[in-house]
């Protein structure tokens, strides 16, 4: 216990030669101590505790200054410079609401004249703080209701980039969601997941010569709560032609995905993709990725 209260004093004498960190190190080497100590002062401890939120505090390490604070008050709920240290912390990480909580907690306490006044003047100011920031979270709770809301129209979404070239057998992954016009999505419009249908359709009057295949793992591919689905995908030949033969060439396909009819949400619109070329896995064709400037490949 000596060598504990030792490190507090000489914590104290580092923090008022504003050596912060140093005076840290002695606090949290003495936390360690009364940790370790068969019989730990709960007091102590929380006075060690306010000690090291206060360096936090002059270092506007405000999160960790509240962590420290908070365990001190509750080793000892009577610490005072403790209380005003955790009502400091949260009002610098504009936590107001919790925050008056705090410094009507602390009005209960006995305090010095000082003390008092200092509690007193930070409700006051908590009180017109909350009531700002209410008024802001309002406004802005209007501003975004003015882009989601009841009315809007809602369509699916290619969430990542489709090729303009496809190989037969290679698998791709596709990302879908669901949005209004903003490209916004509000939480609760879907209560559940919806079954999403994805298929291919061809550009040509002779039909598709190829098909479409999902993975396993990706079904069911249903569009979730919050609103999005992937699944991973690929073209495979039809049972009539072969994969290597020079008619795959002719294969020209777009991809659409539709929700399923019959969960309240039958006004979204489907989705289909630019056209994609379908190419034999043999082929010598070089293409990339190239980045659509709109951010999405959709029609």
């Amino acid at each position: 216990m000596e060598l504990t209260e030792q490190r507090i004093a000489n914590g104290n004498e580092l923090y008022k030669e504003g050596r912060y960190v140093d005076a840290r190190r002695e606090y949290s080497a003495a936390i360690r101590e009364l940790d370790d100590a068969a019989e730990a002062s709960p007091l102590v401890m929380s006075r060690i505790l306010a000690n090291r939120a206060q360096t936090y505090l002059q270092e506007r390490e405000y999160a960790l200054a509240f962590k420290d604070a908070d365990a001190a008050v509750e080793n000892d709920p009577l610490n005072v410079k403790a209380h005003m240290r955790r009502v400091i912390a949260c009002e610098n990480l504009e936590k107001f609401d919790a925050a008056l909580k705090h410094v009507r907690h602390m009005l209960t306490l006995s305090l010095d004249s000082p003390t008092l006044t200092y509690a007193l003047t930070t409700q006051s100011r908590l009180k017109r703080n909350c009531k700002s920031d209410a008024a802001a979270a309002k406004a802005e709770r209007y501003e975004v209701g003015k882009l989601v809301h009841s009315q809007q129209s809602l369509r699916l979404n290619f969430g990542s980039m489709l090729p303009s070239h496809l190989p037969v057998g290679d698998w791709i992954d596709v990302v879908f969601f669901v949005a209004n016009e903003f490209g916004l999505f509000q939480r609760g419009l879907l209560p559940s997941s919806v079954p999403l249908t994805v298929s291919i359709h061809g550009f040509s009057s002779t039909g598709l010569n190829v098909t479409l295949e999902i993975d396993s793992k990706s079904l069911p591919v249903e569009v979730g709560v919050n609103g999005k689905a992937a699944a991973r995908l690929r073209i495979v030949p039809s049972s009539s032609v072969d994969q290597a033969s020079g008619t795959l060439a002719a294969s020209r396909f777009s991809l659409r995905a539709d929700l399923a009819k019959g969960h309240h949400v039958d006004d979204v619109l489907p989705v289909v993709s630019l056209p994609i070329q379908a190419i034999p896995t043999t082929s010598t064709i070089l293409f990339e990725y190239e980045n659509d400037p709109l951010g999405i490949q959709c029609c």
